[in-house]
């Protein structure tokens, strides 16, 4: 029994499963079990069903144990690769799900790097481009020409008024309760519930802790319903790693924000802007470009000795 590893995967061919080696059943049989296409369209669908419910075993089990095929394993998470039934037989991943980042893989790293520096401004394929689905809303085809009866239209307005959350549809949100939700958001952040420390926050950390300041300024402090990439309460700095394209460096948008994310983005960056100026903090703002090629370093340290940082 073989396991053929090709480019960009491993494959077991079709043919190791014709009869399963448990109970001697062919692949006929087991399509006689499964007949519809529901159970999966692949012969390998059905097989992988069978064995799981009349043999409670999984198809890494039976390769392994019955195959004597010994499992991939992520070379990065050290855990059993993933994969996916063909017509062909078996197609196995190389790495696992999550298994390639840019801190498991050099290569990987150093491509998202290049991209991020040759895709900036005029030289992305899409600068200037609206997206194919602008203003276009979705509509299920299986939809399309069938009405809802009345009996139907009344029942969920029903549930609707039923509902616990009805009040989030049917009218605004007070002051006080945005003031609530932004605060949830920044506690979020703060406690990584959705956190991804990018590329360029990862520099600007690696260089904190290069002239020892990364325990003076924390990453995502949070500020009442603000979150700052590194911020000094201590002192009252901030500091503020700026994407090229979500944060629209006008060196590469002169005229501005052209998406309505950049828009919302702007619009975010403004308040938070004038919410430290009240609070009387220094918002140091490091733009994409100066971050990727080190330039960065120079203008953080120079901004840092103007404010008084001794370690700087």
């Amino acid at each position: 029994m073989s396991l053929l590893k090709l480019d960009s995967h491993y494959l077991i061919p079709k043919s190791n499963f014709k009869i399963c080696l448990i109970d001697n059943k062919t692949d006929k049989d087991i399509i006689s079990i499964y007949s519809k296409r529901s159970d999966g369209p692949y012969y390998l669908d059905k097989f992988c069903k069978y064995i799981e419910k009349f043999h409670n075993i999984s198809i890494i089990e039976y390769c392994e144990k019955f195959l004597n095929i010994k499992w991939p394993k992520c070379p990065s998470k050290n855990t059993n690769v993933g994969f996916r039934c063909r017509g062909g037989g078996l197609i196995l991943s190389i790495y696992s799900r999550g298994g390639v980042n840019k801190s498991t893989c050099e290569n990987f790293k150093k491509g998202c790097e290049k991209l991020s520096r040759d895709r900036v401004g005029n030289k992305n394929p899409m600068h200037g481009k609206k997206p194919w689905n602008l203003g276009k809303s979705y509509k299920n085809p299986k939809m399309k020409g069938r009405k809802l009866s009345t009996e139907h239209i009344n029942k969920l307005k029903q549930a609707r008024a039923n509902s616990p959350i009805k009040a989030r549809h049917t009218q605004k949100h007070s002051e006080e309760t945005k003031r609530i939700l932004k605060i949830r958001q920044a506690e979020k952040w703060k406690n990584g519930v959705f956190n991804r420390k990018t590329s360029i926050e990862f520099k600007v950390e690696e260089f904190l802790k290069e002239i020892n300041l990364l325990d003076d300024f924390k990453f995502q402090e949070q500020i009442e319903y603000f979150t700052l990439d590194f911020g000094d309460k201590k002192r009252k700095i901030g500091i503020e790693c700026q994407g090229t394209f979500f944060h629209v460096d006008p060196r590469f948008y002169p005229n501005g924000a052209i998406y309505p994310i950049q828009k919302r983005n702007l619009s975010r960056d403004t308040s938070k802007r004038n919410f430290f100026k009240k609070l009387k903090w220094t918002i140091i703002e490091l733009w994409e470009t100066e971050i990727n090629n080190g330039s960065f370093k120079e203008i953080l340290m120079s901004k840092l000795l103007e404010l008084g940082v001794p370690e700087a």
